[in-house]
């Protein structure tokens, strides 16, 4: 009932978004491990994603990213550097992403994912990515897996 609930709520916002267009700040993060990259699979929203989500008010970037992996996760990031701030419209919203990567971490004992809102995390070999791979999180590996660099906007 209340992953109903929470697919309900997604979708209300997203329907929120379209009308209002706010300005939204949010953060994802590139973890890869032994050629593996790790993705979550959402409970409101099919496909599967870079771990990450949206920066709560008077929270840094990078509070929120710790924040994020550690609750979609289960990890502890201990050092990190930021890759690229990506602008999107395409839910209607004015989105800033600040894309993360995550260079070492370590697993937290005893961590709980909440069921509601994570479906599954595990890590995929970056040449064996699942097909229901969200376009986003695809364009941003593909853009890793080619070398390609993020532009340095500061």
């Amino acid at each position: 009932m209340k992953r109903m609930l929470i697919r309900i709520g997604h979708a209300i916002m997203e329907a929120w978004y379209h009308l209002t267009k706010p300005l939204t700040l949010g953060v994802k993060a590139l973890i890869i491990k032994d050629n593996e990259v790790l993705l979550v699979r959402h409970t409101y929203k099919n496909g599967w994603f870079l771990p990450g989500g949206h920066v709560d008010r008077g929270e840094s970037f990078q509070d929120a990213l710790v924040r994020e992996v550690r609750e979609e996760c289960g990890l502890e990031c201990l050092n990190f550097k930021i890759l690229h701030v990506f602008f999107s419209t395409k839910q209607g919203k004015k989105d800033h992403v600040a894309l993360y990567e995550i260079m070492e971490f370590r697993t937290l004992k005893g961590a709980l994912l909440d069921p509601e809102e994570i479906e599954e995390s595990r890590f995929f070999p970056i040449n064996q990515l699942p097909l229901d791979l969200s376009p986003a999180t695809k364009r941003r590996l593909n853009e890793i897996q080619t070398r390609q660099s993020f532009p340095n906007f500061w």
